[in-house]
């Protein structure tokens, strides 16, 4: 078996996400991984949902960075040993300056976590649905 091809996935605007594993877990190291890009998304998700949020309340934002990170069971998602495959904890540490009191910042930030689309879809247990459709080229020789 020879080692995995990145993955090239086309976005909305056409572009293009090119993801990989590391060498170690037989990628080319060419790519995000499948973790990177989750948490990637949730990153993404509450900045935007944040600057949206503090904007429409009329706080000036002087500066924002949220750092998301997580583990994975990388045993459990190989199949080398039982457990839960995904992240067992995904830590969000959101650092802001604002115009606006603290007490106002910090209630607002955690009114607008649950309206942020990507962190609700994993806060929550959503239904994944998968269909296999494979092509057909001919018979397969034995």
């Amino acid at each position: 078996m020879g080692k995995r091809v990145p993955t090239k996935t086309q976005v909305s605007g056409g572009n293009i996400v090119e993801g990989d594993e590391p060498v170690v877990y037989g990628g080319a190291g060419r790519g995000a991984t499948p973790q990177d890009l989750l948490l990637t998304a949730v990153g993404h998700c509450l900045t935007a949902t944040y600057v949206g949020g503090l904007t429409a309340a009329r706080i000036h934002i002087r500066s924002l960075s949220v750092l998301v990170s997580g583990r994975v069971n990388f045993s459990a998602a190989y199949g080398v040993e039982p457990g839960q495959a995904g992240f067992d904890r995904i830590a969000i540490a959101v650092d802001i300056d604002t115009d606006a009191p603290k007490d106002r910042v910090e209630r607002l930030l955690a009114k607008l976590l649950p309206t942020a689309p990507i962190p609700d879809t994993i806060l929550r247990a959503v239904p994944v649905d998968v269909e296999i459709r494979q092509a057909t080229t001919g018979d397969v020789m034995p």
